[in-house]
């Protein structure tokens, strides 16, 4: 009946239950240790529920010095007294004291209990959250990898082993191990595309991180490639004035741009303009923005006269908006800047 209670969130009328069969055991069947512990940890489990760690604590040490006392050998209630007491101190905010009790549980499951490899994922992963809300999140990385080792070896769902593989490769990402990271995220994409080719969100958002990567090591033709197959992805997924696919555009223009690849920028910035004006009012700043990018495109392909236009259309949008006063700036000194070098060449 207690636990009928807790699994309905009914934790008073839980404990009460706890209590009594706690009491009744002890008056009337005090040898039965194995029952009396796992009542001692019910009620823990409840009394952790409702915020009362201390008290939780308590009766999680004293399910487990009965559990070590009388039934030494029972390595999985061990251990899981050890997570439990882990979870109590996790929190109640004491993150060293709750890594002390799930590194001991971690350690009979290692020792003992390689049968459940489930219970040990649980584990690590407790000992990962404790470590990332200590900040010492890049310690975390052995954890993960034994996770990501346990999965390969006792398959469950092969969307655990792609999650394990992309916070590896966020870890790697953190310490600066890029190479590392490119290479857990792109065995993700291989995983997808077997097992769920459909899910084009998450195949997108991982060819994106290797694209930021890629640019981050500055190879700029890698670049391309990803945030190509990132936006033929979401091409094919979404309608064309989504903000995924316009920001995909964006990047693929900066990289280019990177490549003094100007010609290619326009592709991309004429595309994102196009869009931005079927999507927008006329008058909206980021209308503007494309305006004024491809009047830079211009300007670097030495079409000055295109490009005098293209800002100053970026400009009429610019003088709407008094928050704009920057980039209105930035219009008057390009539109400055092209007049002189027209008149210079009119002089000529």
């Amino acid at each position: 009946i207690g636990n009928v209670l807790y699994s309905k969130n009914k934790l008073d009328q839980a404990l009460e239950f706890y209590q009594q069969s706690l009491t009744f055991s002890e008056q009337f069947d005090s040898l039965n240790y194995k029952y009396v512990s796992i009542t001692l940890w019910n009620i823990g489990n409840a009394l952790l529920a409702q915020e009362k760690y201390t008290e939780a604590f308590s009766y999680q040490q004293k399910s487990l010095n009965m559990r070590e006392t009388y039934d030494p050998l029972n390595y999985t209630q061990i251990a899981s007294n050890f997570n439990s007491m882990g979870t109590i101190k996790y929190n109640d905010g004491k993150y060293d004291e709750a890594l002390i009790h799930y590194q001991k549980a971690l350690t009979i499951y290692e020792n003992y209990c390689s049968s459940r490899p489930q219970d040990m994922i649980v584990c690590l992963s407790n000992i990962i959250m404790t470590l990332d809300n200590s900040g010492k999140s890049e310690e975390t990385l052995n954890y993960r990898q034994q996770i990501l080792a346990i999965q390969e070896k006792h398959p469950k769902s092969y969307k655990d082993i792609v999650s394990s593989l992309i916070n590896i490769g966020h870890t790697k990402s953190s310490q600066a191990k890029l190479d590392d990271a490119i290479d857990y995220y792109s065995q993700a994409i291989v995983l997808l595309k077997e097992f769920d080719p459909t899910d084009h969100i998450q195949i997108a958002i991982l060819f994106f991180w290797i694209a930021t990567i890629r640019n981050d090591q500055r190879s700029f033709d890698r670049t391309i490639e990803c945030l190509e197959q990132c936006l033929k992805i979401r091409e094919a997924s979404l309608s064309p004035g989504e903000e995924d696919i316009t920001l995909i555009l964006s990047c693929l223009s900066e990289t280019q741009q990177a490549r003094n690849q100007y010609q290619l920028s326009l592709t991309y910035e004429m595309k994102l303009f196009l869009i931005r004006e079927k999507n927008l009012s006329p008058n909206h700043q980021n209308i503007a923005q494309s305006l004024s990018n491809i009047g830079k495109c211009y300007e670097h392909l030495n079409q000055f006269k295109t490009a005098l236009e293209y800002y100053k259309r970026a400009l009429v949008i610019y003088v709407q908006h008094p928050l704009s006063s920057i980039e209105q700036g930035t219009m008057e000194d390009n539109i400055d800047r092209l007049l002189t070098t027209l008149n210079n060449f009119e002089i000529q």
